[in-house]
């Protein structure tokens, strides 16, 4: 399951790169990795002439078509739980 959550999964899917073997396979997923790393989020934008425009992330009927525009400016950080740990990208300041 981690292998499909992964940004070195997705950096293989776009560049062909990846740190381990199993990061390419992708037909596959590992349940233990210590190479894992939670996958960026982008910044997106809506299809220009679009109609749909004023039901953005509505029902998906309704929703305009969203684009990649950029992936911003990040911090990989860490929150400790009582069960386990959070890896989570933080955004930084944009100047």
């Amino acid at each position: 399951m981690l292998c499909f959550r992964c940004q070195r999964r997705l950096d293989f899917l776009q560049e062909g790169r990846r740190p381990r073997y199993e990061c390419g396979k992708i037909e596959s997923s590992t349940c233990g990795c210590y190479m894992y790393k939670p996958v960026k989020p982008i910044i997106t934008g809506i299809h220009k002439d679009d109609p749909r425009s004023d039901f953005r992330y509505g029902a998906a009927i309704l929703a305009p078509r969203e684009r990649a525009i950029r992936v911003p400016e990040m911090l990989l950080k860490l929150k400790e739980y009582e069960d386990g740990n959070l890896l989570y990208w933080d955004i930084l300041p944009e100047e």
